[in-house]
């Protein structure tokens, strides 16, 4: 965990994610860790880990890495909530083209700022 911090304070958000996701990892198995943190600790460790994923902004490549699936660990259940990812073009009100497909229609739409 205490990579994940160093990283999260140095705004690399993708090595971040991986070190907290590699927290939960450890945490989540009984054989590597015997005694359970609190479920305060492994909340807090879980919450970092999303965050840290949010602002990487490459979902993807930090899910691949990861080996547990995150439902439940050591009988905290979390939920996960599909977050779709849409970016503006740099400099421009306009969405990319992955993003048009995620964006509402214009009559129902985004006006320009």
């Amino acid at each position: 965990m205490v990579h994940g911090d160093i990283a999260a304070r140095r705004h690399q958000w993708q090595k971040a994610a991986l070190f907290y996701n590699q927290a939960i990892d450890l945490i989540a198995d009984p054989e590597l860790t015997l005694q359970a943190p609190s479920e305060a600790v492994i909340k807090k460790i879980y919450r970092l880990a999303s965050e840290a994923q949010l602002l990487a902004g490459n979902l993807g490549a930090i899910f691949d890495n990861i080996s547990v699936a995150r439902g439940t660990i050591r009988g905290i259940e979390f939920k996960t909530v599909p977050i779709p990812v849409v970016q503006f073009n740099y400099g421009q009100i306009a969405l990319d083209e992955n993003s048009q497909l995620l964006a509402p229609s214009e009559k129902r739409g985004l006006s320009p700022i």
